[in-house]
């Protein structure tokens, strides 16, 4: 019997297809816990080694630097910039 590897930052653990968008975030490095309970405009900007967890939304063009943890249950609204950790 083959075994299927998952691969986390580019599919949830349910291998359900992902947006576009949230697709290019984790190509480009960023955890994201779970897809399918997080909200991110496609305007944001998130470094590398980010992780993004459950609820969490992400509304406007907010810039997040790499390594930082955003959430569970977070809301950041804007143009906010927070700097890599």
């Amino acid at each position: 019997m083959p075994v299927e590897y998952l691969t986390p930052r580019i599919e949830d653990r349910a291998g359900e297809p992902v947006r576009a968008h949230l697709r290019r975030l984790m190509a480009d490095g960023v955890t994201i816990v779970d897809p399918r309970n997080t909200s991110i405009d496609p305007r944001a900007t998130i470094g590398a080694d980010t992780f993004i967890y459950p609820m969490t939304v992400i509304d406007g063009p907010a810039k997040i630097g790499a390594n930082c943890q955003i959430g569970p249950l977070a809301l950041v609204r804007g143009a906010v910039t927070l700097p890599d950790f």
